[in-house]
């Protein structure tokens, strides 16, 4: 089946079922994705009783030797605390690349966030084409892990159901913010927030978390399981310490292995 999908090059989303139906032998769980321009892949997560030196570097093996993906780059996202799993990527051939804490927030029904009256908040669709220009071109300036070329994954965005915001000034985009919320699962979660270089330390951040926290807490419709999350840089001291302001608390750190 293998050699029969490489020979036909089936897409992408093949590879992902493919790799989905080795749960029960390796102990993958969780998601994988396969960005084809980049290369990249990400995964997979073991299940715990499953978390054997052999298994693990076994689906290590899979991923660099399943459809020709060899010379891709290869990405783990592992929880710090997930020592074994560490020590295994680090003896065959994997790199520490970055790390990033998980925080949370629990919503509740009504509560009032603040909102500065002099600024407006504005939601963005798909018709904004050169407003969503604008919040491309400021996600590749700021954001490290934002590597599109062109406006395209923000539809994608927006077509699955996220939402996006931005800040305005003399007609000029400040600061923008995408979000999802999962109504039936009670969580969302924040993707992307980022703010102009040249804006920063203006507040334009902190009233884009405060608009979406306000929105969301008027359509919630259960005060229970109303969890809100964001991942930052463990080195960025400055956005921890907001987000821990606005209510946000640490939930655990992921550090992420790269390999060829």
């Amino acid at each position: 089946m293998e050699n029969e999908m490489n020979e036909n090059n089936q897409n992408i989303n093949d590879c992902f079922y493919m790799i989905k139906e080795k749960d029960e032998n390796l102990g993958i769980i969780g998601f994988m994705e396969i960005d084809k321009k980049k290369g990249i892949i990400i995964g997979p997560v073991m299940k715990e009783k499953n978390y054997t030196y052999e298994n693990i570097l076994e689906s290590i093996n899979l991923l660099r030797n399943m459809y020709k993906y060899q010379d891709k780059l290869i990405s783990f996202d592992v929880i710090k605390e997930n020592t074994r799993l560490c020590k295994v990527l680090e003896e065959n051939g994997f790199t520490l690349s970055s790390s990033h804490i998980t925080m949370k927030i629990k919503l509740y029904k009504n509560k009032p966030y603040s909102m500065k009256p002099d600024r407006i908040i504005y939601s963005a669709t798909r018709d904004d084409k050169d407003i969503l220009i604008q919040i491309n071109k400021l996600f590749k300036e700021v954001l490290e892990d934002w590597v599109e070329e062109d406006i395209d994954s923000l539809y994608e965005y927006l077509e699955q159901g996220y939402e996006m915001s931005y800040s305005l000034r003399d007609g000029n985009i400040t600061g923008a913010i995408l979000w999802i919320w999962f109504e039936n699962l009670g969580y969302g979660r924040i993707e992307y927030i980022a703010v102009t270089k040249s804006d920063q330390r203006k507040g334009y951040g902190s009233e884009l978390l405060d608009y979406t926290l306000s929105k969301l807490s008027k359509v919630l419709k259960r005060e229970n399981l109303n969890y809100f999350y964001l991942d930052l840089d463990t080195q960025n001291e400055k956005a921890y310490n907001l987000y821990r302001k606005k209510g946000f608390e640490y939930e655990y750190e992921d550090i992420v292995y790269r390999s060829y």
